[in-house]
């Protein structure tokens, strides 16, 4: 276990490094695609609106999932369990090809008005 908690803390502090970096078209992300800026650059703009509406998309089957009732409950729930899962793994890709193509990944969409109640 403890190997377990060394080997991720690791892998944050370095993901943290990279994701902290504005300029991420760096050495190792500008060799992964062979295309401009300008090229990447819609593509990106593309998957960034993606990814928003996915992880939108991902809140509301987990919301919906927590708060299931009735007499499906099991098996509505575990479909809601695997509809999260592999949003996950959309999530995951989208996130990746933006980064394959040297852009960073934004998960919070700054134009979404966050309602919060007191």
């Amino acid at each position: 276990m403890k190997k377990l908690q060394t080997s991720m803390l690791a892998l944050l502090l370095t993901a943290g490094v990279f994701a902290q970096n504005s300029d991420y078209k760096d050495n190792v992300t500008a060799n992964l695609v062979s295309i401009t800026n300008e090229q990447a650059e819609p593509s990106a703009t593309a998957l960034q609106s993606t990814l928003y509406e996915l992880i939108d998309q991902s809140h509301a089957v987990h919301q919906a999932h927590w708060n299931l009732r009735g007499p499906q409950f099991i098996s509505i729930h575990e479909l809601l369990d695997s509809f999260y899962g592999q949003l996950s793994v959309y999530i995951d890709d989208v996130a990746e090809r933006k980064l394959a193509i040297g852009f960073p990944v934004q998960t919070e969409d700054p134009y979404k008005q966050v309602k919060m109640q007191i």
